[in-house]
């Protein structure tokens, strides 16, 4: 699944999961510093001196027991862990070096990758290892009215402010489109009224450690949901 940050790729795995009765989806989050050893498995020490015992990996898991899993930034992978899915995606068999094992994937296991479209596209070429085996799903952004209606049906006590959050993480996620729609909107006012207002002020440009996301949505309104709930256990009320 291929799309922005934000834009639903592993939600929309877990809805699939959930409608089909293969819940939860295991999930692994992979980057340049991701060892095979994570997927695959390792040997461990045990109490008894010199004794070792083998601890199935994340994948081997999966592969064995039959259970969906998602590899969330398939793209940052390194290229011996993206070797260790090329037979599982031809052949759907996994092969462990250490063991000299081969499994044969459980008819249940169905294997997801997600990887974020970041500016220019750029992504990690060693991904063109495992690129002609994936079907790939481009998710698209969703619209501000779409996102209003998610967060108004997943936080219902949070309707009269909803607008208001929502309108700040647009804001935040993308000052420039903001100021843009803000012009737009008071354009369409002054075409029905006749009115002249004053231009609006250059939005200053916010810089962030990583992009702004649907999860940091939900996440406000999570905390928005509590603080209403305190304030009205106190006698007071939201406007």
């Amino acid at each position: 699944l291929l799309g922005v940050t934000g834009s639903g790729k592993t939600a929309l795995v877990d809805e699939l999961a959930l409608r089909t009765g293969h819940a939860p989806v295991i999930k692994i989050h992979l980057s340049d510093q991701t060892d095979a050893k994570v997927l695959l498995g390792t040997y461990v020490c045990t109490d008894i001196p010199g004794e070792f015992r083998w601890i199935p990996g994340i994948l081997t898991r999966a592969v064995s027991e039959g259970l969906w899993l998602l590899v969330e930034d398939v793209d940052f992978a390194p290229v011996d862990v993206l070797s260790v899915l090329v037979p599982l995606l031809e052949r759907r068999e996994l092969f462990i070096p250490g063991r000299g094992e081969l499994i044969h994937a459980h008819d249940n296991f169905q294997l997801f990758a997600t990887q974020t479209l970041r500016a220019a596209n750029m992504l990690n070429s060693d991904t063109s290892l495992v690129a002609n085996y994936w079907t790939r799903v481009r998710v698209q952004t969703m619209t501000s009215n779409e996102v209003n209606l998610v967060v108004a049906r997943k936080f219902p006590s949070l309707l009269i402010v909803i607008p208001k959050i929502v309108a700040t993480y647009e804001l935040l996620k993308d000052p420039q489109a903001a100021l843009k729609k803000r012009q737009q909107e008071r354009m369409d006012e002054e075409s029905v009224d006749g009115a002249v207002s004053e231009p609006l002020a250059t939005m200053p440009l916010f810089i962030h450690s990583r992009p702004v996301s649907l999860r940091d949505l939900f996440k406000w309104c999570r905390r928005s949901v509590s603080a209403v709930k305190r304030t009205t256990q106190q006698g007071g009320f939201i406007s």
